[in-house]
């Protein structure tokens, strides 16, 4: 490693330890409801309900802003709007990074957050009620998007929020038309 680089790993964890030793850092479990659907050329596509669950860990950069990895377990898909029996499940590690401004004192109160999210593909299955056909080899290994959302934070640390993420990828390897 030459001497630039040296200097510059030193630099960055030098950089790292200040930021962390003032941050305030906080953690905690993440559980919710998902009103999943796909878009595209789709006939009686519909909204299907599944869950999330996981953690975050929120990083104070001032009193109101804190930035938010978190990662979690999510079941997305899709649903037949004349027969919910049929279904497309699909489930995915999620990893957003959210960048949250909290309206009241020490982050309490009402909260908004933006920020992008990546997941990666954990199954892909299809069923009629009764049976499951595996279609993951026909989807993207990978999915990411923007999340924005709204939720409110009590002094207690429990926190209530309705989020929405806008999926950018196309997750069908060899789409038919568009």
């Amino acid at each position: 490693m030459n001497k630039i680089s040296k200097m510059l790993v030193a630099a960055c964890t030098l950089a790292v330890a200040t930021f962390s030793a003032d941050a305030q850092i906080k953690y905690g479990p993440v559980l919710g409801l998902n009103l999943a659907n796909v878009a595209g050329d789709v006939e009686n596509n519909a909204m299907k309900i599944g869950a999330h669950i996981g953690g975050v860990v929120s990083i104070g950069i001032t009193d109101n802003i804190s930035v938010e990895p978190g990662i979690q377990f999510s079941m997305k898909g899709s649903q037949d709007s004349e027969e919910s029996k049929f279904k497309s499940n699909v489930n995915y590690i999620d990893i957003p990074i959210t960048l949250r401004y909290a309206f009241g004192e020490e982050g309490t109160g009402f909260n908004i957050g933006v920020g992008p999210y990546v997941g990666i593909l954990m199954s892909a299955k299809y069923t009629d009620g009764d049976n499951d056909i595996d279609y993951k080899e026909f989807v993207n290994s990978t999915d990411f998007g923007l999340n924005v959302g709204l939720g409110y934070q009590l002094e207690s640390g429990l926190g209530f929020g309705a989020n929405y993420g806008l999926g950018f990828a196309n997750t069908i390897k060899d789409p038919v038309d568009d």
